[in-house]
């Protein structure tokens, strides 16, 4: 890892995707992002999607999507706490605890640190589903100032104390510019954005404009992509899309060696 990355006034997020949590390399992930915690200001935002779906679905909930956002309905919302603020958020404390992190888990909804705005439906409906409206970092910072490492489940809140389910992408992305990170990391399924099957190794956001106009970048890169400049227009110095796929891969991505990294 180079030595800019070891610096203790730099700030990185982690955002972890629901399924990383379920696959073997996860311990050695929480393993690096423990070894990783005393040397910068660290924070662990994730998901869990694919997880909330397979037992909302066992309670005969069903899911229901729209331009790829879970359109959340009251009962659903009731899955989300319990998967994500729950036993996904707990299983990666005690992950990050074994291996000598000092982790806190909590989820948007603490300390109102992630409040939304819930969305309606195609039909009208108003939804448990939520887009960010603010992000408090008063809890982040007395955490991090206390040398914790928090990790923040999506789920969030309204202003009036309602539950709201948040794209935990969103999330990762709000977070980072509401705390000014230096760097962002988002660990996705892919090993960045792709073209002609190589993977882009860095981009600026007029590259990104140009490859959607073009058609590489599309689907649900185009929605990430744009949460990226968001992020960088909000002060983030760079974001990087990867996937872990062997161990040592994130020090591999904050050092700029695989991934695409997008920065002005």
């Amino acid at each position: 890892m180079s030595s800019q990355n070891t610096n203790p006034q730099n700030t990185v997020v982690v955002k972890i995707g629901g399924r990383a949590v379920e696959t073997e390399l996860i311990r050695d992930l929480t393993h690096e992002i423990a070894e990783l915690a005393p040397h910068v200001r660290l924070i662990v935002v994730h998901g869990g999607g694919a997880e909330v779906t397979r037992v909302s679905e066992l309670f005969g909930i069903e899911a229901r999507f729209e331009a790829g956002i879970r359109m959340t309905s009251n009962l659903e919302m009731q899955v989300v706490d319990m998967i994500l603020a729950g036993k996904m958020n707990k299983a990666l404390v005690r992950m990050l605890l074994r291996s000598g992190a000092r982790p806190v888990g909590f989820c948007g909804a603490d300390a109102a640190t992630v409040v939304g705005i819930p969305v309606t439906d195609s039909t009208g409906q108003t939804t448990a589903t939520g887009r960010i409206e603010r992000i408090e970092t008063g809890l982040i910072n007395l955490l991090l100032e206390s040398g914790y490492l928090p990790v923040i489940a999506s789920s969030a809140t309204t202003s009036e104390g309602l539950p709201l389910n948040i794209n935990a992408d969103d999330v990762a992305f709000a977070v980072a510019g509401a705390i000014q990170a230096n760097h962002l990391v988002f660990l996705s399924d892919i090993p960045g954005i792709l073209k002609q099957e190589q993977v882009l190794r860095t981009v600026t956001p007029l590259d990104i404009e140009r490859e959607i106009q073009t058609g590489v970048i599309a689907g649900g890169m185009i929605p990430k992509t744009r949460s990226a400049e968001a992020a960088l227009a909000a002060g983030v110095g760079s974001v990087v899309i990867g996937c872990y796929s062997i161990t040592g891969d994130l020090n591999r991505l904050l050092g700029n060696e695989i991934g695409t990294r997008i920065s002005t």
